[in-house]
């Protein structure tokens, strides 16, 4: 089944046939979708989805490039590869770039300036991470070793001409609907795994997750949907690092036939923008010097009656040349420079450690084994 599934990959690959392979949050199954149609996406869609499975894919900023939806023409399930997965080593890290570390410096300066002014609450430092070589053909293999060592995780691979390669490992839940059910999530807050404690965590780590969780708290009551069942903030592991999670769940029924104003209104939180919203947005796109493309964005299946929308982080977009991870972290007035830029290193290493013992195993022939 492993190789069927690799195969089928390396095929729509080097076919150049859009397609999509993923699997949900501990689901048992991977789900493998041929795309016919790329339709541009508008939030009202969501409204209306048909029977069979669509995917979406949206934007951090959508006026530089637009968000799909994909019509499937075929779809193939495959059981998840649950064998044990070989310990991965996490000590791996990106090569040293003090050009990288200067211009995010200058960014994090002209930002906590912003903070320290009050024009912001928290805004997102995101930073590109460059790897100057084709993945192509280990995308299969990055793809199920991501499956085997992140359970909890929605994992995906996504080719189609409109947005090239895309490949992750998301954490976080925008609005998942499913059996009646609505589920959104508040994650923020990060720190890693190795070396945490239950009550190690910084005001600064609970000021962040705090900030996001007022901001769904605003807009569930906005959209007055009731009951609602909060829990949290709990930890949870992603890989290498933990975060803090609160979790909401609420009835479809509170928000059937709106549920594209929720999601319009939830995208993107301060988890991926930060708080004033619109004044956050308008500072990181004054600051960042590079696109976001479909990092901080969403993505997932759709249909009917269920729908599974994640927001787009621990990502990676692969083109023939070079391959470019996303990664960043919420600023507040309290935030230090180093132990930001730490962090971001930090959540880059589950990806980097993953693609290091994919081609550690492909030089030493143990992936054809």
């Amino acid at each position: 089944m492993t190789e069927e599934l690799k195969n089928q990959i390396d095929r729509h690959l080097s076919e150049q046939k859009s397609f999509t392979v993923f699997r949900l949050p501990n689901a048992s199954d991977i789900t493998c979708l041929e795309i016919d149609k790329a339709l541009e996406f508008h939030f009202a869609m969501l409204d209306t989805p048909p029977s069979n499975q669509s995917f979406v894919v949206f934007p951090f900023n959508d006026s530089e490039i637009p968000g799909w939806w994909f019509n499937v023409s075929s779809q193939q399930t495959f059981k998840s590869i649950t064998e044990k997965a070989s310990k991965l080593n996490f000590n791996i890290e990106e090569e040293d770039d003090n050009f990288g570390y200067e211009a995010y410096s200058n960014q994090f300066k002209e930002m906590m300036t912003a903070l320290k002014n009050g024009a912001v609450e928290k805004v997102i430092l995101s930073r590109e991470i460059v790897l100057d070589e084709n993945l192509t053909s280990l995308l299969p293999d990055i793809f199920l070793s991501l499956q085997r060592h992140l359970p909890n995780a929605f994992v995906y691979l996504l080719f189609t001409p409109q947005t090239d390669i895309w490949i992750g490992a998301s954490p976080e839940i925008l609005l998942k609907h499913a059996a009646g059910i609505c589920t959104t999530v508040s994650l923020a807050g990060t720190r890693d795994s190795a070396s945490l404690k239950t009550d190690n965590w910084s005001e600064k780590e609970i000021e962040e997750q705090g900030i996001v969780s007022n901001y769904i708290d605003k807009i569930l009551e906005q959209f007055r949907i009731a009951p609602v069942d909060k829990h949290g903030p709990v930890i949870v592991n992603a890989g290498n690092v933990s975060h803090l999670k609160t979790s909401y769940q609420f009835p479809y029924s509170s928000v059937a036939g709106s549920m594209s104003q929720l999601v319009e209104q939830l995208h993107p939180t301060p988890a991926l923008c930060g708080e004033p919203k619109q004044q956050a947005f308008n500072l990181i796109r004054r600051v960042e010097k590079h696109k976001r493309y479909y990092y901080g964005g969403f993505i997932g299946p759709v249909a009917e009656n269920e729908m599974h929308l994640f927001v787009n982080i621990r990502c990676m977009k692969v083109s023939k040349n070079e391959s470019t991870l996303y990664v960043g972290g919420g600023i507040t007035a309290s935030s230090n420079e180093e132990k930001e830029w730490k962090e971001t290193k930090e959540k880059s290493r589950t990806l980097l450690s993953v693609i290091s013992q994919v081609k550690n195993e492909a030089h030493t022939g143990l992936i054809n084994q």
